[in-house]
Order: C-alpha cells, then sequence, then structure tokens
C-alpha cells in the first residue's frame, strides 16, 4: 500500500500528460455552421460584417460615398448570381483586413467551378482620364469616378482571396474582372490577395497611383492583371500561374498623359518582382489545347511608358514580351528613350514556334499572327535582361508543377539566378522595397497559410 501512495503522484502525472498529449479536435463540440444571411442589392451605409455569419450578395451592393464596409477576419462571402457584386463607389471605403490564419473569401455559393458572380469593384478618389465611351462601366459613371469628392474612410485589403468570379453584373451575358480597381488612390493598402478560378481577367487597374504587393493570380480564363489609362502605382511580388487561355500580364495606357523620361520613372507604372508562369514548364496534355497568340507573358498594346524589373518570366507558350507589330515607330522611339524600361528580367523556357532559337523572349505581333521582330530590339532587350534554359533557373515549382492541384514549391533552390543579387536592377520609385533576387520569392513564402490553390475541390459550409 505504501508503494502505491508513492506511486500516485507520478501516475498522475502521467494520466495529466497522457490526456494532454491527445489529439485536441477529437475532445472539440463538432463544428456548428455558421448562419447564411442574404443580402439585398441597393445603397448601403456603414455597416460591418462579421466572421461568426456566412453573408450571401442576391444582387449588387453598394457603399454609398463617405461610408465604409468593415469585414472582420475570417469572414465567409457569396455570391448567388451573376448580378450579384460589390462595389464600393468614389469616396466610400472598404476595411477588409483579414490575417494569414483568417483570410476574408469571397465565393460563389454554387458548385465550385461556377465562375457565376460579379466580383468586387473599387472607385478611389483619383480621377481617371477615360476617353469618350471608354469607361468600364459607364452605367456607374454617375454614381463613382466622375464627381468632386476627394476623400473617403480608405481602403484596405488584406489577406483576400476572390474565387469564381468575372461575370459583368450589369450585362450578365458579358464578362468582367474578378477584382477591379479605378482611380484607387496611392494611400490605399492592398496586400496579399489572391484571385483564383475568374471567368474573365483576374484583375484591371484603371489609373491611380495604388501600391499593391504579394498578389496571387491563378487559373483565370483572360489576363490576369491589365493596366490602363494612366495607372502610376507600383505592383510588387506578383505571382501569376497561367490558365491555357490567357496572358499574364497586360498594358495599355491609350490616353497616358504623364511626361516619361529616364529621370523621373516614379510617373511610370512599377511591374517589379513578378513571377509569370506559363504552361511550357508543366506536362501539360497538348499545346494544341493552346488558343493562337494566347499564353504569353508581358503584353503591350497601345502606347505608354512601363518600368518592368526583376521579374520573371517562364514558360509563356507564344512569347516572354509581346508588343504590337503595327505600332513599330511609337515603340521603338519609347524603347530607345528608356519610356519602356526592362531590366534585370529573366526570360525562362519561354517559346515561340516561328523563333525558337532567340527563345521567343521578345516577339512582336501583327494582324495576321507574329512577325520577324527588328533584330537590333532583340539584341538590346537580351542584352539588358537574362535568357536561361530551365535547367539554369533551378527553380522546384518549375520542375514539379503539372496542374493547379498540387501545392507548389516556390522557393528558389540554392544557386538559383533567382537569388543572384548581382542581377538584380532597383530603381528609385516610392513605394517600392529594395530586393536582392529576381521573381517573386526569396527566401519567405509569403503564401504560407492563407492561400487556396485548389478552389475547384473546395467546399465550404
Amino acid at each position: 500500500m505504501k508503494n502505491f501512495y508513492t506511486l500516485l503522484p507520478v501516475l498522475t502525472v502521467a494520466l495529466f500528460l497522457f490526456s494532454c498529449t491527445e489529439d485536441p479536435l477529437k475532445s472539440e463540440e463538432p463544428i456548428v455552421p455558421r448562419p447564411l444571411k442574404h443580402l439585398k442589392g441597393g445603397m448601403y451605409e456603414s455597416t460591418t460584417w462579421y466572421r461568426d455569419t456566412v453573408y450571401v450578395l442576391d444582387s449588387t451592393l453598394f457603399i454609398k460615398p463617405g461610408n465604409k464596409l468593415t469585414i472582420e477576419p475570417g469572414t465567409l462571402i457569396k455570391g448567388n448570381k451573376p448580378m450579384s457584386a460589390l462595389i464600393v463607389l468614389k469616396g466610400a471605403g472598404i476595411h477588409a483586413e483579414g490575417t494569414r490564419e483568417h483570410p476574408i473569401v469571397f465565393t460563389s455559393i454554387h458548385s465550385p467551378g461556377e465562375r457565376d458572380w460579379g466580383g468586387i469593384i473599387i472607385f478611389g478618389i483619383d480621377e481617371v482620364p477615360f476617353p469618350q465611351d471608354a469607361h468600364p462601366f459607364p452605367y456607374l459613371s454617375n454614381l463613382g469616378g466622375n464627381s468632386t469628392i476627394n476623400e473617403s474612410p480608405g481602403i484596405k485589403l488584406k489577406f483576400v482571396r476572390i474565387e469564381f468570379a468575372g461575370i459583368n453584373p450589369f450585362i450578365p451575358s458579358e464578362h468582367s474582372s474578378s477584382l477591379t480597381l479605378i482611380g484607387v488612390e496611392k494611400v490605399a493598402s492592398i496586400n496579399n490577395i489572391m484571385i483564383s478560378s475568374g471567368s474573365d481577367f483576374g484583375m484591371r487597374i484603371y489609373g491611380g497611383g495604388a501600391h499593391l504587393k504579394k498578389i496571387i493570380c491563378s487559373d483565370n480564363w483572360n489576363t490576369d492583371v491589365g493596366i490602363y489609362y494612366s495607372f502610376s502605382g507600383t505592383i510588387q511580388y506578383l505571382m501569376v500561374y497561367q490558365n491555357p487561355k490567357n496572358q499574364a500580364f497586360y498594358y495599355d495606357h491609350k490616353s497616358m498623359f504623364l511626361t516619361f523620361n529616364t529621370e523621373n520613372t516614379s510617373h511610370k507604372p512599377v511591374l517589379s518582382n513578378a513571377s509569370l508562369v506559363g504552361l511550357a514548364n508543366r506536362n501539360y496534355p497538348v499545346f494544341a489545347k493552346i488558343q493562337e497568340g494566347s499564353n504569353r507573358g508581358v503584353v503591350r498594346q497601345g502606347s505608354g511608358g512601363i518600368n518592368l524589373v526583376n521579374s520573371l518570366v517562364y514558360g509563356a507558350v507564344h512569347g516572354g514580351y509581346v508588343y504590337r507589330k503595327n505600332q513599330f515607330d511609337q515603340f521603338e522611339n519609347e524603347y530607345n528613350a528608356d519610356i519602356v524600361y526592362c531590366r534585370g528580367n529573366i526570360f525562362a523556357g519561354v517559346l515561340e514556334k516561328d523563333y525558337p532559337v532567340r527563345g521567343g523572349s521578345f516577339a512582336a505581333l501583327g494582324h495576321g499572327g507574329y512577325e520577324e521582330p527588328e533584330q537590333s530590339h532583340v539584341e538590346r532587350f537580351n542584352s539588358q535582361n537574362y535568357i536561361l534554359s530551365p535547367a539554369e533557373l533551378k527553380w522546384d515549382f518549375v520542375l514539379e508543377s503539372t496542374g493547379f492541384t498540387n501545392t507548389p514549391s516556390l522557393l528558389p533552390l540554392v544557386g538559383s539566378k533567382l537569388l543572384d543579387n548581382s542581377l538584380v536592377k532597383m530603381i528609385p520609385v516610392d513605394g517600392l522595397e529594395n530586393v536582392d533576387f529576381i521573381g517573386a520569392f526569396g527566401t519567405e513564402d509569403w503564401t504560407k497559410g492563407w492561400v487556396n490553390w485548389d478552389p475547384e475541390n473546395t467546399e465550404y459550409e
């Protein structure tokens, strides 16, 4: 008996340790589904959406000027119909700041893969010089974009996922972007955003000077990112994982009114540290399924300058950097004057069936298809950037990923040219962080914990 009492404290401690090492999930109460709250269309004043409720957009919701929508971390919002969308009007605000552990998710209420709701449209306070009849949403021109409002409660988006959007909420037979930013000002905070499985562009940006960081676009049916009409902000750390039908990055300023020169690079839009991944890096079934002229890297349409630096274009099937052949004279002047400024970028595994010797890093697109680019442009472009083979790149993502269902390895391997600081070209631009690597990833995988690489097979409550 004495031995028993001697051992009793030991047994008690052992029992306590055993109970603490059990799977805590087994002892938790069953998760209770969150209640649904259906939201009708119309004008909304300041309100908060809470994480203990699933919100269903039954039509188009407008946040009125002077008011703010706040969304708690972990909140789930579902679009119900093609005409369901969230629109933040000029002078209104949105504070949707999730966390790495609890991102905010916008998705469809229907089965995964439907791509059937209107997405998010945000007006900032900057004026956008739209040419006549060029406004992407003319039905909104009297509500958001043309007023004299010059302040708002602010635009803050962080750790937000947008899935299965891309229907024009006003003309359901047409497509639109999953996320549209119009005149969003530079003080806006837009970081850690994933746009996936959209039926059109992933994101379009019209004007404004916003600084965007850590953006992911995956499996969108049209272009992943497009910028237009005097956008003068920055996009840094952009990861694009292309769909067979699309092109990664598209810019067309058309009515660009800013003055460009090499001393004034801050006036040009900046794409820095992007990783634009096309189909040629994977074991995709057959390239015959890729539409002619699609699956390109960076495409220049129209006119206007850009700073394209420290970025990776990998596996673009139809050219890494493409310009329109019929705009040769204008392009030549802008390129020679560094209005089109491309430095320190890596083009690896880029194909172009008509120019396999040059690797397709630089291509000219005419009305009838690809045409011979100017030799002087090819030589200069290749001398200012880096043309590598897949083996030289040393990136597991390139070697392992075969589809959209994998969780990829995103960090470059030791010895990768992506980590070679001597190749990096920094430019003095507000909003741009100094880096020592090329592409969207150095030694930090900023996607961990909040990204969903496979929304097609994700069932939400």
